[in-house]
């Protein structure tokens, strides 16, 4: 009898380890697809780095565009710039042109006036000459005080004489003074036809200009 019941016990335990293991068993499923979700991942973490490559790619060849543009827009501004500045040259070229010819013009048709002192001019000086005036020469300093005690004589007796007064700079007009000989300020020379027919030097009054 006893024998018996042992032998029952340990058919029970038996069945009842099978059934525990039966348990675990069926508890524990192992995914048998897990290898292929891990490389289908990895591919499509791959997939997804080439696509951030492609867009880097993408945007470095957007940014070489915008640097090509940006040379592009510099160099165009930089010939804008050097065609102005090469016109504002010949402008400016051209202006001196212009103002040099209206100088020489200016000093080609300058006339001669009568009644009054006036500074000497060649072109002036020489008019005065074809048209057979008779012409007093003032040869002036501005440092001497002769001349500039006689100047206001001078100017006085201009308006009553006919001849054309020219005041002369003496530190200047170095070959004037030359060609008439003159070697000392406040020297009055009068011409007539281009010729020296009297000279006077130092103080004068007005009359004694007049009767010059």
């Amino acid at each position: 009898m006893t024998k018996k019941l042992t032998f029952n016990f340990q058919v029970l335990a038996t069945l009842a380890l099978l059934l525990v293991s039966l348990t675990l068993l069926s508890g524990c499923k192992v995914p048998v697809d897990t290898d292929d979700s891990m490389m289908n991942s990895d591919e499509t973490m791959m997939n997804s780095d080439e696509t951030m490559m492609e867009g880097d790619e993408t945007m470095m060849e957007g940014d070489e565009w915008s640097m090509d543009g940006e040379d592009a827009m510099m160099k165009k501004d930089s010939e804008v710039m050097e065609n102005q500045s090469d016109d504002a040259m010949m402008k400016k070229d051209e202006s001196m042109m212009e103002g040099d010819s209206m100088e020489k013009s200016a000093d080609d048709v300058m006339s001669y006036v009568s009644g009054m002192t006036q500074p000497y001019q060649l072109a002036a000086y020489n008019q005065a000459v074809q048209d057979g005036k008779t012409v007093l020469l003032d040869f002036y300093a501005n440092w001497c005080p002769i001349c500039r005690a006689n100047a206001p004589s001078l100017k006085s007796a201009a308006g009553q004489t006919d001849a054309i007064v020219f005041t002369v700079d003496y530190d200047n007009e170095a070959a004037l003074k030359k060609q008439l000989g003159v070697t000392s300020q406040s020297t009055y020379v009068l011409l007539k036809d281009g010729n020296e027919v009297a000279r006077i030097s130092g103080a004068q009054s007005e009359a004694e200009f007049v009767a010059f």
